[in-house]
């Protein structure tokens, strides 16, 4: 019910038949009382479905990967926002899709090698050095790997070596199933200050 505590020139409280008395920086006003639309349609459970999915994902590299390799080279969105848009199209029933992407950038991304299903697997591949070692720039190779069956994620930096031009991750307490993707991509870091480049992001099918 609408509410007047000093007659006609107070500010209106409530609502009554179908308009609402609010306020706003101390204006009363009124206006039309809105009823949002929610069908709830079979479209929208399949995209809500699939929001969940995404963000649950992007929980598990936000403060490894998303904020400070993908934040920084986003200009109007988050790391976190970023990976939801990109990724949310490919979710498939509870996991993403194949053609998961962890970062964008312009640099040359990493190769990696075949993985196979098993414990504890080591993961190498070989990269594009471009760092700057005279102007304390580091080359960097971060890996994260993609749990199927959980929808998570592991993350790992590798070991690299800029003039063999490769990376090596040995993993421990891991296991990696058929069907878990391996995802790679490489950062220019310089002490103290946000990655400076980043690569795409390249991955593998655990086959």
């Amino acid at each position: 019910m609408a509410k007047l505590s000093a007659g006609i020139l107070s500010q209106p409280r409530g609502k009554v038949a179908g308009v609402v008395g609010a306020s706003w920086k101390g204006i009363g006003y009124v206006r039309a009382k809105v009823v949002p639309a929610n069908p709830n349609t079979a479209a929208q459970q399949a995209q809500r479905s699939k929001m969940s999915v995404v963000v649950k994902a992007a929980q598990y590299i936000l403060a490894t990967i998303l904020i400070p390799y993908v934040t920084p080279f986003q200009k109007k969105m988050s790391g976190y926002n970023w990976f939801c848009k990109t990724n949310i199209s490919g979710v498939v029933g509870a996991a993403l899709g194949a053609d998961i992407k962890i970062t964008a950038g312009t640099e040359v991304a990493p190769v990696l090698t075949a993985v196979a299903p098993g414990t504890n697997p080591t993961i190498s591949g070989t990269f594009t050095p471009v760092a700057v070692t005279a102007s304390g720039e580091t080359d960097y190779v971060g890996i994260a790997i993609y749990h199927k069956a959980t929808n998570s994620f592991t993350f790992w930096p590798a070991t690299v070596n800029a003039e063999a031009k490769t990376f090596t991750v040995t993993t421990t307490s891991e296991s990696v199933a058929a069907d878990d993707q391996v995802l790679a991509f490489y950062a220019v870091n310089k002490t103290g200050l946000a990655a400076q480049k980043v690569s795409n992001s390249s991955g593998v099918t655990v086959a």
